[in-house]
């Protein structure tokens, strides 16, 4: 990795490129205010930030995406299990919600809109932030470092859902995103490929919106948000010990 640029040049480089991505996402905005539909609005708004984050890492970024891992199937499967229980709860819940009469219609469009955003945010927070991170920072162990500064941003993205829910709704996303941010990264640098941090963020985000709609549920306290975000850390507290860090460094500063 060159850092004759300066030592933090490249890790601002990310910070900013967050920055234009959260600028982007406000095109979500304008698509309202030409009268679409909530559900339009929200697809051409993930489409619209894939595109760009496919430009911004192709032509400038440049930061190698992992999608397929040199660990065998069980191995996966040990290391995600905590994740593929929750991913087990949830399909279980989207059948309850089947059951008591959502359409299917309305599953697969919201399907439909989690998928997109899986893809992005795990793409983008977890494939472009947490490894450029890892490998701009370039010294000592950085990997819980790279975490928590991918992690951090990944919270303060939800920040912008200001513009339209209570205080103590953000608060609790906020918190809540921090700790999935803390699984998800431990989950991808200890898998090795991005499919099952997307997996499980697909999953968990059809059964919310399914349940809710685009629309959140205003009726949640501030405090909610403390009990995933300790759970989340404690499971990457386990996966990211430091046994293991030294593969995890092999593995993506390659």
């Amino acid at each position: 990795m060159n850092l004759s640029r300066g030592k933090w040049q490249p890790v601002c480089e990310l910070v900013v490129a967050w920055i234009v991505l959260l600028a982007v996402m406000s095109v979500g905005i304008l698509f309202e205010k030409l009268k679409l539909t909530v559900t339009t609005s929200a697809l051409l708004e993930e489409i619209t930030v894939l595109l760009v984050l496919w430009g911004l890492n192709h032509y400038w970024l440049k930061v190698h995406l992992q999608w397929r891992t040199d660990q065998s199937f069980g191995t996966q499967v040990r290391v995600n299990a905590f994740s593929l229980v929750l991913v087990v709860l949830f399909l279980a819940s989207l059948e309850m919600q089947l059951a008591h009469g959502k359409g299917v219609k309305h599953v697969v469009v919201m399907a439909l809109v989690a998928l997109l955003v899986a893809v992005f945010e795990e793409t983008f927070f977890r494939g472009v932030l947490l490894v450029g991170f890892l490998q701009r920072i370039g010294r000592g162990d950085a990997v819980w470092l790279a975490v928590l500064l991918s992690s951090t941003l990944f919270a303060a993205s939800h920040l912008i859902n200001l513009l339209h829910q209570p205080v103590s709704l953000t608060i609790a996303q906020v918190l809540m995103a921090f700790g999935f941010g803390l699984l998800q990264s431990a989950t991808y640098l200890r898998s090795g490929s991005l499919i099952w941090p997307i997996l499980l963020h697909f999953v968990l985000d059809t059964q919310a919106l399914t349940r809710d709609g685009l629309m959140a549920n205003t009726h949640v306290p501030a405090w909610s948000g403390f009990m995933p975000l300790v759970v989340y850390g404690i499971v990457a507290l386990i996966l990211l010990r430091r046994s293991k860090r030294t593969e995890i460094v092999t593995r993506f500063k390659a």
